[in-house]
């Protein structure tokens, strides 16, 4: 009997156009025996925002 110890790793990540999120497609090997096992995961990201505009003479010291 194996006491599976996995290592994870991520086959392919795209953005999925009809749940409006992130996918990513993760293999899992056990160490000790081969077994693998696929999973798809899917994670909302963030919302998308605006970065400020930084003007060159707004960062000078004096």
């Amino acid at each position: 009997m194996c006491r599976h110890i996995y290592t994870e790793s991520i086959e392919k990540s795209y953005y999925d156009q009809n749940l409006q999120c992130r996918a990513e497609k993760r293999v899992r090997t056990c160490i000790l025996c081969g077994k693998t096992e696929k999973e798809t995961i899917y994670v909302k990201d963030p919302p998308k925002r605006k970065l400020p505009k930084f003007i060159h003479e707004d960062l000078s010291d004096a």
